[in-house]
């Protein structure tokens, strides 16, 4: 009984000020509010734009990513992300398509688990293909997938119970270290998003400035960027050589198996980094990298999906500061790169969902691009 009361008051608790702030500002301005601290609430914003999207299209990607896709705050106002210009590119260059839309789910501090997380929000697009780039630096001693700040695991309440024991499902949540209680509740506090906008508005009318103003970040050139990092520093972002030991490329394993037993196709990227300053910096082994690559594309490649390793695809002047954050002109590259791979898998008959499989022995075609040629299929 006691109980009982208690979730009848919490019930009260959440539903009162949230339905009078969707009464009073509407719930895409209270999510645009709360993605000033919850990065990941755009792409529930934009569900209505997704939806008319499936509608209309022949053909419908989701692009996945975090700030190398959704760019940072202090990225040139009005620069043109990567998934509107694949989107531009394969409507030009392809029509036998027909109408292509490209749902840009990006946000700031994405992580793998993420990627998996939102897999069962895609399933109801019902996509032709679903993007998702490799950042280098997620490998390395540098990653942030271990960071507090961007866990955000309460995007687990997209995870139906019943897939938690699934293998890779298995994986990926002992990997977080999220709990089937934890999980569960998790799933119960999903209205605290709007609240969350709710507070960050309430905030920004009294004044009171959560967050730093990062849209009018004055930055140094790339080259005095650079010039900050000992080679020692600058190798631990983006390490030459991985194991295939490193817990992020099991991770990485997970993800693809998940998204290839749920019959989406996929198509990762391994993101342009600095490959220009890496070789100059010691003790930099390119040998070394280039075997790494390959590893991680083979870990990712599945039935239905592939691989296209793009990191040496950009110059240092598309880039416009020391990460994985890219110019107008080097979107435009990254998405011309992407495009013909892009194209291959949305037009290979669809795979089947399966009940349960083990971990992929086969291996897609696996593509790379260096800087000055466009992405070439190769064979294993």
């Amino acid at each position: 009984m006691r109980l009982r009361r208690l979730a009848r008051w919490y019930t009260l608790f959440l539903i009162i000020p949230t339905g009078a702030a969707l009464c009073a500002l509407g719930g895409d301005a209270i999510l645009t509010e709360s993605a000033k601290v919850k990065p990941y609430a755009v792409v529930f914003r934009d569900a209505k734009e997704a939806r008319a999207a499936r509608r209309k299209s022949d053909r419908l990607i989701i692009f996945l990513g975090d700030s190398s896709v959704a760019q940072p705050p202090w990225a040139e106002k009005g620069t043109p992300r990567t998934p509107a210009l694949l989107e531009s590119e394969l409507s030009r260059s392809h029509p036998q398509l027909g109408t292509v839309s490209v749902l840009d789910w990006s946000f700031d501090g994405a992580r793998f688990f993420h990627y998996f997380c939102l897999l069962f929000h895609a399933l109801e697009y019902e996509p032709d293909l679903v993007i998702i780039p490799i950042n280098w630096r997620n490998l390395g001693p540098s990653s942030w997938e271990q960071d507090p700040i961007y866990a955000f695991r309460e995007l687990s309440r997209l995870v139906p119970l019943s897939e938690r024991d699934r293998p890779a499902s298995r994986r990926l949540f002992a990997r977080e270290n999220i709990s089937g209680r934890a999980h569960l509740m998790h799933i119960a506090r999903h209205p605290l998003l709007y609240l969350e906008g709710l507070r960050v508005w309430s905030r920004d009318r009294l004044g009171i400035r959560q967050t730093p103003d990062l849209e009018n970040l004055q930055l140094p050139s790339v080259a005095e960027f650079m010039a900050g990092f000992s080679d020692r520093k600058l190798l631990e972002f983006y390490p030459p050589e991985i194991s295939p030991q490193n817990p992020q490329v099991d991770t990485l394993r997970a993800l693809a198996q998940a998204y290839a037993e749920s019959g989406l196709r996929t198509l990762f990227y391994i993101t342009p980094i600095h490959m220009d300053e890496l070789r100059s910096r010691k003790p930099f082994d390119e040998a070394a990298f280039r075997t790494s690559t390959q590893m991680v594309a083979a870990a990712v490649s599945s039935e239905g999906g592939g691989c296209v390793d793009v990191s040496g695809l950009l110059e240092e002047s598309l880039f416009i500061d020391c990460f994985e954050h890219y110019s107008p002109r080097g979107n435009l590259a990254l998405a011309r790169a992407l495009a013909p791979e892009a194209v291959r898998l949305v037009s290979a008959p669809r795979p089947q969902r399966m009940p349960e499989r083990p971990p992929a022995q086969t291996h897609a075609p696996i593509a790379t691009a260096p800087a000055d040629e466009p992405a070439q299929l190769l064979t294993n």
